[in-house]
């Protein structure tokens, strides 16, 4: 009889549910099963938050990620003045070569830059052109400019990225093509056409370069020549949000993220998987309307690789087998920052978390800004990343504010308006922080001392 009730109960559900129906997929919610909400960890309310020690950066190779990995709380002197934190704030325009490129520039909310490549006082940009431009920091005259990626005046190149490694600018721009120019003079050292769109910002080692596809594809190839050395393909899916992790290189493996929701660990030197991790808890696989990227760039220290994806979890994992050791139930897409003991992570509903690196568990949840417009989620502001510098948390938002905040509770206590689009997480160098923003008109580095 019980069963008999099951079944009924079955048949009247699947038949109030009018797959014709017409619905609003703004309304849709994720198909997760609440297994561990929010909360704050009791055991850490007593546990102090330790910093760890400032420390000079003089150089930023192209990934926040791996920047994280040498430097996790980066010079910087915040001395109160009548001004505030900062003494002053300079704007270096990158200028456009022709007016053309702005009459057909469109809509600012299609152009995005990315972050920077900073090293001995010298800057390098890849606009949205596809021009690859070097600036002197000290001087902030232009030291050369190449056309990487061909010119038109009728299209723009959507996702520009580059990276730096032994005397090489590696590009990547939204199109089946990858670059590498020669720091000096911007000569193209090699192109190489493939057969999927390069999404992930390149990243080498100094022999091989590596970069991740729209198609789930990691790509390896000879730093110096351009050769192809092999693919690695993950389970195909297509990318769903603007954006992709950076691959991490840690030791022998190269840490790709994928929009399907899958982390693989592989080997650098010859494309083998040892591992990989589902960071989905939703278990609507078919889903036309729930996103499973991985966007934000995992994090490693001591063996293990901190991941978040869209799919709904956050997981630390062994690097040595692939098995995690905690996971929690936190979705998100914003690249985020570990400093000593604990993870810095923005979540999707835009609360910022202390997380202990050990055990998973929180110590402090602080709501960032969320809507721009009360109730009206269409409004949701975008934050692109953060950083520890400082000894405070330096986030990034979208739409142009820089927001300066206390890693010991979560306070804001400082919010700059820029009134460009920063699409990076802030960068600093030698006790400057720097940000590559667009506006409508053109094409800034704003540096902040």
């Amino acid at each position: 009889m019980k069963k008999f009730c099951i079944v009924l109960w079955l048949v009247f559900l699947l038949t109030n549910c009018d797959k014709d129906a017409d619905y609003d997929k703004t309304k849709a919610v994720s198909a997760f099963v609440q297994i561990d909400p929010l909360q704050i960890d009791k055991a850490l309310e007593k546990v102090e938050m330790k910093l760890p020690p400032q420390k000079r950066n003089l150089f930023w190779s192209g990934s926040a990620s791996l920047q994280n990995q040498s430097i996790e709380n980066f010079e910087k002197n915040f001395s109160i003045t009548e001004r505030g934190f900062f003494k002053k704030v300079k704007e270096i325009s990158f200028k456009k070569s022709s007016p053309l490129w702005f009459f057909y520039s469109g809509d600012i909310d299609d152009h995005f830059v990315f972050a920077p490549v900073i090293k001995n006082e010298k800057v390098f940009v890849l606009d949205t052109a596809g021009v690859l431009s070097a600036y002197d920091l000290v001087s902030e005259k232009k030291i050369w400019k190449s056309q990487i990626f061909k010119k038109s005046f009728l299209k723009n190149y959507h996702t520009p990225k580059i990276s730096y490694a032994d005397g090489k600018i590696f590009c990547i721009a939204g199109v089946n093509k990858i670059a590498a120019a020669n720091q000096s003079d911007g000569k193209v050292l090699w192109s190489k056409e493939i057969a999927a769109i390069p999404v992930s910002t390149p990243v080498s080692d100094g022999k091989s370069l590596y970069v991740s596809t729209n198609d789930n594809k990691l790509y390896a190839f000879d730093a110096i020549s351009g050769e192809l050395l092999w693919v690695q393909a993950g389970i195909a899916r297509p990318t769903a949000i603007l954006g992709a992790a950076d691959l991490v290189i840690y030791k022998d493996l190269v840490i790709a993220s994928y929009s399907s929701g899958e982390i693989y660990a592989v080997n650098k030197k010859t494309g083998e998987p040892l591992w990989s991790q589902d960071l989905n808890i939703n278990k609507a696989t078919t889903s036309d309307f729930y996103l499973n990227d991985v966007d934000a760039t995992p994090v490693v220290k001591d063996d293990v690789i901190y991941a978040i994806g869209n799919g709904g979890l956050m997981k630390a994992i062994s690097i040595k087998d692939g098995n995690y050791l905690w996971k929690k139930q936190i979705a998100g897409i914003t690249d985020f920052w570990l400093a000593d003991e604990f993870l810095f992570v923005i979540n999707n509903d835009n609360k910022l978390l202390a997380i202990s690196r050990k055990t998973g568990g929180i110590k402090w949840i602080s709501q960032l800004p969320h809507l721009k417009k009360e109730k009206k989620p269409q409004t949701k502001f975008i934050y692109s990343g953060l950083v520890m510098a400082g000894d405070k948390l330096l986030v990034s938002r979208a739409d142009g504010e820089l927001l300066i905040i206390s890693p010991f509770d979560g306070k804001l206590e400082k919010t700059f308006e820029f009134g460009k689009k920063i699409s990076h997480s802030p960068v600093v160098i030698n006790n400057k922080i720097y940000l590559h923003a667009i506006g409508k008109y053109i094409i800034d580095l704003i540096e902040i001392e």
